[in-house]
């Protein structure tokens, strides 16, 4: 297992991390077994998530702003 920093942790947001200590785990795993797949798939998903809450967080920070009209 990979050490974190406190500052590591303190500056890294939960969904990031949890996608850190997946892969960590998949990384000593034969990459072909179902549970490498499986933790694959839930840390593509957990991106996924963290993507589209960094898009609405960027378009809430956006129409605050001004920069984009609201309709």
């Amino acid at each position: 297992m990979d050490r974190w920093t406190q500052d590591e942790l303190n500056n890294t947001d939960n969904l990031l991390f949890a996608v850190s200590i997946l892969n960590e785990r998949r990384n000593k795993l034969n990459p072909y077994s179902p549970l490498a797949t499986k933790l694959a798939a839930a840390a593509r998903e957990i991106e996924e998530i963290r993507g589209a809450k960094l898009r609405f967080l960027s378009a809430i920070s956006r129409q605050e702003t001004g920069g984009e009209e609201k309709r």
